[in-house]
């Protein structure tokens, strides 16, 4: 079985709390951030809701296999990334339980220069509530990743490696903005490699596997024990498939 992990609230960086409750009003946010902030004083975990794993994605080799339901929140992203000559050629499933999936959607430039990365949170609530962020992407011959993200739907401040080259954009950056923005960073360069499926499917692997070690390593997550894994997809009750359930 697969090792599953949640938000800590105990660990988590005080500023982040407060910014995860930045679309709450305002006495409601207070509030809340009093209340999280004595429970992570007192190192009380909240009780979680879902749980999301480091094993290897799902993938989804044919655009026409992902689900209608993660299609639609995403479509006028996709729309808009088209007109920038970018085609949706295939997907991934994130393996999660509980309250929420992930999904992330991979469009393809037509030169082949970058990739436009779409995650998909689709929650599991009456009102279906969904988010959407996204990233750009290339790859140098050298093997360092050139990455263009709005900075609050980024990468959460985590270190950098060597082999990383980060370029943040303003929070409210559509996806035009991003995929401008990323272009004019590459269009100069002579050692980009051509996007193939093998080069997303590996930031697919790093997106689960080494994202999960970072948010870990970061404070941000903590393991769930056997008991939390099982209550939590028996409180699902399918609303969020587990592992290795197919999306119908």
């Amino acid at each position: 079985m697969h090792s599953y992990y949640t938000p800590d609230t105990t660990r988590y960086p005080i500023a982040a709390l407060w910014a995860d409750l930045a679309p709450s009003p305002v006495a409601f946010r207070v509030l809340s951030f009093a209340y999280l902030l004595i429970r992570r004083t007192l190192g009380l975990h909240l009780p979680a809701t879902y749980g999301e794993s480091d094993a290897e994605p799902e993938w989804i080799s044919v655009a026409a296999d992902i689900p209608a339901n993660i299609i639609s929140p995403a479509a006028e992203a996709i729309a808009e990334a088209g007109k920038s000559g970018f085609y949706l050629s295939h997907g991934a499933r994130h393996h999660t339980i509980g309250s929420k999936q992930i999904y992330w959607l991979y469009l393809i430039e037509e030169h082949l220069a970058a990739f436009l990365r779409l995650q998909v949170v689709i929650y599991a609530d009456p009102d279906g509530e969904s988010e959407i962020q996204w990233y750009c992407h290339s790859l140098r011959e050298n093997g360092i990743r050139i990455y263009t993200f709005p900075s609050e739907k980024g990468l959460f401040g985590l270190s950098r490696t060597a082999d990383h080259e980060y370029h943040g954009v303003a929070i409210n950056s559509s996806v035009t903005d991003v995929i401008d923005s990323h272009l004019a960073t590459v269009a100069a360069e002579s050692d980009i490699k051509r996007v193939t499926e093998s080069i997303t499917k590996d930031s697919c692997r790093r997106s689960a596997g080494l994202f999960v070690k970072q948010m870990i390593d970061s404070g941000y997550l903590r393991p769930l024990s056997a008991l939390e894994v099982e209550r939590i997809i028996d409180r699902s009750g399918g609303a969020v498939l587990p592992i290795n359930e197919k999306p119908q």
